[in-house]
Formats: C-alpha cells, structure tokens, sequence
C-alpha cells in the first residue's frame, strides 16, 4: 500500500519488560526489546490524507521485540544500522484501530494485525498535537515544541495469522523530527473497553506521559505486503 500524504506521530513509553511480554504471542522466541530493564511500546498516530485505499485515521500499539531467531542484548541499536529488508528487530503491533472498513480488512488480512473499525479524528501538523477517538474512550492531547532532526525512519511491523508471523517492510520518506514528552498527556475513559484499553492498562501508560515523541507532519509510506516467515 503506498501513503502519499500523511502525518504521523509517535509516543514512546518506558514499560515493565514482563508486561510486555505477557502481551505478546505464546511463542518462546519472541521477546521484547529491553532499554536497560524496561521494554518500549509505541503508541502510532497516523492522519493519512490520501492512500491508495482513500483517507483514514489509525490509531497502533505495538511493542518493540528482538531478532526472533538470535535475540541478543542491544538488537535494536545496532539493527538501525542495516537496512530495513535485512532486519530482524521490530515492532509487534498489539492492536491497531482505523476509521474505514477497508483499512481494517487490510491491516488484519494482510499484514496479520488485530483490527477493529472506529471513529477517530487527529491534528498531527502543529505543535500541538491531537487524537480522540470516543470509541475506544482514548484521547492524546499536549505541545510537542522544539525538536532535533532525526534519520527517516523506516521500520519492520510483526503480526500473526494463524500459527505463523507476517513480517511487513515500512519505508517512510518525510522529515522525522524528536521530542521531549513531557508536555504531552495519553488520557483513557474509565469506562473504556476492548484490546487497545485492555493492552493500555496493562503496560501501565493510561494517563502517563511518552518518554519523547517521535513526529512528522507530512510524510510518504510504502507498505509491502506482509511476508509469511516460517516461526
């Protein structure tokens, strides 16, 4: 799928190793990536303004795991190195939520990611960045400021289809910028229910802010079609 105009933000949150794990497959090579003792999750904001299957909004949880055949100390550091075909490291998607019908029979048919369909809305150009969705009881509010030019971040998304995980290549071309997440709030309904709320309070980041917050207010993506590996 290719993403000719979008906008992105993503929120990056220290959380307990053993919580993260508890949330990932039932498989014993699959681990997360750990940033001294804790695990990083990733709460992605997307505003995609035209696409190939039209507009949507999407809203993804995903936690960083190792290398799933050789998982060593420090994966992920030296996996930015390489290319993003010759990775193993990357992001295992908990749960994903967009606001169209198609979008969500793609993310679960093809890239093996648990999809629900909702209704949300995110202002994610400024300096202040939004995202609500009444749905799934989630509101992101706060000022993201200043922040350092960082390198175009191209990734790696797991997911899981049956007994096997799909393995899909992101490669995004905008001007990724880094910043501090203080000033920027996640904010869930007490009442709120469903995986996403569910994966939230488990890692413990309801009403908790992102160690910093990864933004690009215009970007391009390609996403490949997710590749079956044999684990």
């Amino acid at each position: 799928m290719r993403y000719y105009d979008s906008s992105a933000a993503h929120l990056c949150f220290a959380v307990s190793a053993d919580a993260a794990r508890a949330l990932l497959p039932d498989v014993t090579w699959m681990t997360p990536s750990r940033l001294a003792r804790r695990a990083l999750a990733v709460l992605s904001l997307y505003e995609h303004r035209c696409t190939t299957i039209g507009p949507y909004t999407e809203i993804t949880l995903s936690v960083l795991v190792d290398d799933l055949w050789r998982p060593r100390p420090y994966d992920v550091a030296a996996d930015l190195l390489r290319r993003v075909d010759l990775r193993r490291t990357g992001r295992y998607v908990l749960s994903l939520a967009a606001t169209s019908e198609e979008a969500r029979i793609v993310a679960e048919e093809i890239w093996g990611q648990p999809a629900v369909r909702t209704a949300a809305e995110a202002d994610l150009m400024g300096r202040h960045i939004t995202a609500r969705s009444p749905g799934l009881g989630l509101a992101v509010e706060g000022r993201i400021g200043p922040g350092v030019r960082c390198l175009e971040a191209d990734w790696v998304l797991y997911g899981r289809r049956n007994e096997s995980t799909v393995r899909t290549l992101v490669r995004a071309h905008g001007k990724l910028r880094l910043h501090p997440g203080r000033d920027v709030r996640l904010r869930l309904d007490s009442a709120a229910s469903g995986p996403l709320a569910g994966h939230l309070r488990a890692l413990g980041i309801d009403g908790t802010r992102p160690m910093f917050v990864l933004s690009c207010p215009q970007l391009m993506l390609h996403r490949s079609a997710g590749a079956v590996l044999p684990r």
